[in-house]
């Protein structure tokens, strides 16, 4: 996913910014192109959630949909995202080497599961804090990128024909796995492959015609409810809200 419109509004001074009408987006751009793509999708998506623009942009904004999602399903938040997580660990357990970091970053997720299950009794959990606390939203962001790591072993064999020439696999991985570290679509795909969650991404760019429009980690996703929908403006991702 190539752009040349430099995101100008990628930086937040909070890791998690508050839901916006996305038309306020328009104000930060001079190009009439991207000033209306901006009003279009924003018929279909009008809010919008920016994400501080620190290299983990993509990892956190898809944390925030994975909690947005399992507490917008009624059940137990805990049960959901724990009950994803034990999957994945499933499917990577029996093929894929361990973390080349960070190896306790699943253990330190299950502490805090279990912490949560503690505090269900006395009423007191808050769900954006899992995103907006600086030391809980980073934990988070870690083991996804170990997951990542985790998941281009599994499938080394698949995506060697995308590594660049003179790459080594233990070379991507030990990028997936470094705190600010920018996602591609390398990463992206194999990490929701692993979780099994579709993603809907809309590029933002001053090239005419409509919206370039990808579905991660593959077609396969498309239709199948797409979990968390991102806004792409080079090099950084927010998250947008669909119309309900």
């Amino acid at each position: 996913m190539e752009g040349s419109e430099e995101c100008s509004a990628s930086g937040t001074h909070q890791l998690v910014g508050e839901r916006e009408e996305l038309v306020k987006l328009e104000a930060t751009y001079a190009n009439l192109v991207i000033r209306k793509k901006i009003r279009t999708l924003s018929l279909a998506y009008p809010q919008w959630r920016s994400i501080r623009g620190d290299g983990n942009c993509f990892y956190r904004a898809l944390w925030v949909g994975l909690v947005e999602d399992a507490v917008g399903r009624g059940g137990d938040p805990v049960e959901a995202l724990r009950g994803r997580f034990q999957t994945a660990e499933a499917t990577l357990q029996a093929s894929a080497a361990p973390a080349l970091t960070e190896e306790d970053s699943w253990r330190q997720v299950r502490q805090h599961f279990a912490k949560e299950e503690a505090e269900k009794k006395t009423g007191t959990r808050e769900w954006a804090r899992w995103y907006e606390d600086s030391e809980t939203s980073d934990m988070f962001v870690r083991y996804l990128r170990s997951l990542t790591s985790r998941s281009l072993e599994q499938r080394r064999d698949e995506l060697a024909v995308f590594l660049p020439e003179g790459q080594a696999l233990a070379d991507r991985r030990a990028l997936a796995e470094r705190m600010g570290e920018e996602a591609e679509q390398l990463e992206m795909s194999a990490l929701l492959a692993t979780l099994d969650v579709g993603v809907r991404v809309y590029q933002l760019d001053r090239s005419e015609g409509p919206f370039a429009v990808y579905i991660l980690p593959d077609e396969r996703f498309k239709g199948r409810g797409e979990l968390v929908t991102l806004l792409y403006r080079p090099g950084h991702y927010d998250l947008l809200y669909k119309r309900a």
